[in-house]
């Protein structure tokens, strides 16, 4: 179950090493980056994990985001596939997921 700080509406899956893991709303800091395809997004990405500590390289190479996109800039809507994200975008902007039942949360959406 989600902490109060995570609750809210499961916005997608995440991949991590092969584990799946909801996505749940929060509001924190935004970064930019390409999907597989070319398509630019923009990602509102929590800190740090659950456990308070940051997320490193050693945890996976890269994530495959399930997430929401935008049909107009700041706003949000459905995305209907996946995004691979390099692991360093995600580092670099702070992005943070957990391994287990309980989760941190990222958000998508276009820029």
């Amino acid at each position: 179950m989600p902490t109060s700080a995570e609750s809210g509406a499961v916005d997608g899956e995440i991949k991590v090493s092969g584990g799946t893991h909801q996505l749940w709303r929060v509001q924190e800091k935004v970064l930019t980056a390409r999907t597989e395809r070319g398509k630019q997004i923009g990602l509102r990405c929590p800190l740090r994990r659950a456990s308070g500590k940051p997320y490193s390289d050693s945890d996976a190479d890269f994530l495959l985001l399930h997430c929401r996109t935008a049909p107009e800039p700041n706003q949000f809507g459905e995305l209907h596939g996946s995004a691979l994200i390099p692991w360093h975008v995600l580092v670099e902007g702070g992005y943070v997921a957990t391994k287990g039942t309980r989760t941190a949360a990222a958000t998508a959406g276009r820029t």
